[in-house]
């Protein structure tokens, strides 16, 4: 027994007022992890990125796409996303910026394009008034800070620059789909598909077309061919050791490629010059892997994934349309169908435009004529299969549509 220093007291904290609903980031260098395969310079600012919540409690056996439950994306994202804004990075790496209280964030290092060139695995929470650092970005966790004092704190932390799309939750629906409908589906439409690719924003039975076609369609443990993607599939943890930088996202997709040189023709010449804004969308989306919805509720809650919109019916009238119509081709009837149907506009499906005869609108891929025309009965029992389905959605839209509300007797215990 001996006689020691009464320790300090440390005062409760109680943040002032002004910060009652935010908190500071310092970041001191976000080239430390990021060399050799980023070189300083290329980083020019950081995006701020929350996780939405699941507000809504359901039956894990309504789940899809691994265990989404209500379905996020096509197996890659399974939390929406809501992009708050970006900050500066100072030429020496650092950054200080203000970000929400009490919300899960994480953050994203963007060339001066605005692709990601490496993006937070996890996320991270601040309590109102805190003030917290980081001294790198993926750097080993042993590393301690440097000598140095960082030019960002030079200044008043920064407020977050909101993107021009706004914030509230990133719908690929409403922030990229206008985008397509700009510049691609001129030439990637259901009657014109060039290369296959039908870009229109038509409602499936889970997304909407160009959704299917460039992140769902073919997709495997890098993601899509148009998309890279990171799956979070059961089986897939392996995923978790790749991150060197450049790894995921728009610096590795197809899609970026063509959206930034202009999708050129045989000859080199670019079909087009996208703007730099709607450039960003697409790689925000693609670095935000990939979500489709914007939220968590639901107004289908008891649909699989509390998304789909389909009906048995369909495939039995096509099993039994294409058994008696289309054995030259399909032996025992047996069509390869992609994995997604066209709801609305259902009449613009490839087992229905293949057959049809172009005199009547059709595309005649099937080498001749199954259809004359749309009053074929058999044309006109499979639509019949399709059109109840278009008219559920119109009169109780998706959460992917106009209109769409949460159905109000999804248990919210966990919000």
């Amino acid at each position: 027994m001996a006689p020691r220093t009464r320790p300090p007291a440390v005062s409760r904290y109680q943040p002032r007022e002004q910060d009652g609903k935010f908190a500071t980031l310092f970041l001191q260098d976000v080239y430390r992890g990021l060399e050799p395969g980023v070189d300083r310079g290329e980083i020019k600012r950081l995006r701020v990125v929350r996780e939405m919540p699941k507000t809504v409690r359901i039956d894990p056996a309504m789940r899809a796409f691994g265990f989404q439950f209500p379905v996020v994306s096509c197996g890659a994202t399974y939390a929406p996303k809501d992009v708050l804004g970006e900050v500066p990075v100072e030429p020496d790496g650092s950054a200080c910026f203000h970000v929400p209280a009490g919300v899960p964030l994480y953050f994203m290092a963007l060339d001066a394009e605005g692709r990601a060139l490496q993006r937070m695995r996890s996320f991270t929470h601040l309590m109102p008034g805190e003030s917290q650092g980081c001294i790198g970005c993926h750097e080993p966790r042993l590393d301690t800070t440097m000598p140095h004092r960082g030019q960002a704190l030079n200044r008043a932390p920064r407020n977050l620059d909101p993107p021009e799309w706004g914030t509230g939750g990133f719908a690929y629906w409403r922030v990229v789909q206008p985008v397509l409908d700009r510049y691609c589906v001129e030439c990637h439409h259901p009657h014109n598909a060039g290369g296959g690719i039908d870009l229109t924003g038509d409602r499936t039975d889970f997304f909407n077309v160009s959704y299917e076609t460039l992140a769902r369609e073919n997709q495997g443990p890098d993601g899509s061919p148009y998309v890279s993607w990171i799956p979070t599939y059961n089986g897939q943890e392996q995923n978790i050791l790749k991150i060197a930088p450049r790894t995921w996202g728009a610096p590795a997709s197809r899609l970026a490629e063509l959206v930034s040189g202009g999708h050129p023709d045989a000859s080199g010449k670019p079909r087009f010059e996208m703007d730099p804004e709607s450039r960003r969308r697409v790689y925000a989306w693609i670095d935000l892997n990939v979500p489709y919805y914007d939220t968590s509720e639901t107004a289908y809650p008891d649909k699989e994934g509390c998304r789909r919109i389909y009906a048995p019916e369909v495939d039995k009238v096509l099993s039994e349309v294409a058994q008696r119509r289309c054995q030259s081709c399909h032996v025992n009837g047996e069509m390869h169908r992609k994995e997604w149907t066209r709801i609305t506009a259902p009449e613009y499906n490839t087992f229905l435009l293949a057959p049809l005869s172009k005199s009547a609108g059709g595309t005649e891929k099937c080498g001749k004529p199954v259809f004359d025309d749309t009053s074929d009965p058999d044309y006109q029992a499979i639509l019949a299969t399709l059109r109840p389905l278009e008219e559920q959605l119109h009169a109780l839209p998706r959460m992917d549509m106009p209109g769409g509300k949460p159905a109000p007797e999804v248990c919210r215990a966990c919000k």
